[in-house]
């Protein structure tokens, strides 16, 4: 074989070894921090001490494995010091805060957002992951957080990010990179105590008062939010049930209820807006637990009856404490600043390097 067809057969060989993407990434909505439970939250320690630890499970990769951030220079700040264990489908892996977050705010903002919008969210979502870990708050025995929104915060490894965002990979890495390395060990304090930072992807017009579903924390009260129908993809949606569809569906919380007409009674209102109860066949339905049975966007809605259906309709997306995503991308938009923004979603607060 002749010396120069060995290179070009090298090269051929290396192509085909690398993984495809797709022609096109899409974006999606914001993933918002999972609601505590009604029965049991209490601020700042949102969720259940975590159970005694039992021996790890470890998978092949950890210590080992790709990292996310593999692609820039890891730099030697507070991030990249701390360790965290992660679960993940396929097993347990250690690696740095740093690292973690990047997956993170990959995984729970959209990369097309605003700067200060993407270092606001690495804020937020340090601060939720170190009070956590400081305070014991995780729900694993065998790991700090997991990759599940619906218990942690959302996570992406580098071959779902790759495979997400496709030929815009190496350009929405760096921003996020950017985002969180630009704000490298930065929480958000309320006097001496390291807040619990939740958030959620968009308000109607103002966020909820964290006593109205929670327990009361006074840097997470209710404050105007901006964003708009315009801005928000699916901000404005309707569901609709028939009499026996809604019955069904209440039944185990309210089987009393499968016995009456359900005639809509009174509807009672939080002061930002949204519905706190809702009277349903003479029972009082809290509209958090509406929101949980039915599987409402948001308890800022409106509820008709019409042609014998039950139509409920939302505005915004999620529990509405804390950080609006899209408010923040707004915000972001019209020239305001990461600390601006975090300054206004979590009232009082301070933005200070973590302590150990």
């Amino acid at each position: 074989m002749k010396k120069w067809l060995i290179p070009l057969l090298a090269a051929l060989l290396l192509w085909r070894l690398l993984p495809s993407v797709p022609e096109e990434s899409t974006e999606e909505v914001p993933v918002e921090v999972p609601d505590p439970s009604p029965d049991t939250a209490v601020i700042p320690a949102l969720w259940q001490p975590a159970p005694p630890r039992v021996e790890e499970v470890r998978s092949e990769q950890e210590d080992s494995g790709k990292t996310i951030s593999e692609e820039a220079a890891a730099p030697s700040g507070r991030d990249a010091s701390e360790r965290i264990r992660l679960l993940t489908p396929g097993g347990v892996i250690t690696l740095s805060l740093r690292d973690y977050l990047i997956g993170v705010v990959a995984a729970e903002m959209p990369a097309s957002f605003e700067l200060e919008a993407l270092k606001a969210q690495a804020v937020a979502s340090r601060s939720c992951t170190l009070h956590n870990l400081r305070f014991g708050q995780s729900r694993h025995s065998e790991a700090e957080v997991c990759t599940s929104s619906a218990c942690c915060q959302a996570y992406r490894s580098d071959e779902e990010l790759r495979s997400r965002w496709g030929d815009n990979y190496a350009v929405y890495l760096d921003k996020i990179t950017e985002a969180v390395d630009a704000t490298d060990g930065l929480c958000l304090y309320y006097g001496e105590e390291l807040i619990y930072a939740p958030y959620h992807s968009s308000s109607a017009g103002a966020t909820e008062d964290s006593s109205a579903i929670w327990s009361a924390a006074p840097y997470l009260v209710s404050v105007e939010s901006p964003e708009t129908e315009a801005l928000v993809p699916g901000y404005c949606v309707s569901v609709s049930f028939t009499e026996e569809e809604l019955k069904e569906k209440l039944a185990a919380s309210y089987p009393g209820l499968k016995e009456q007409p359900l005639l809509i009674g009174e509807i009672s209102y939080t002061a930002s807006g949204r519905v706190e109860s809702v009277d349903l066949g003479g029972q009082k339905i809290p509209a958090t637990r509406l929101r949980s049975l039915l599987a409402l966007r948001s308890t800022s809605f409106t509820l008709e009856k019409v042609d014998g259906k039950y139509i409920f309709t939302t505005q915004g997306w999620g529990h509405g404490v804390g950080m609006s995503q899209y408010g923040a991308e707004a915000l972001a938009m019209e020239g305001e600043d990461s600390a601006s923004i975090l300054s206004r979603y979590y009232q009082g607060t301070e933005l200070r390097p973590f302590e150990d």
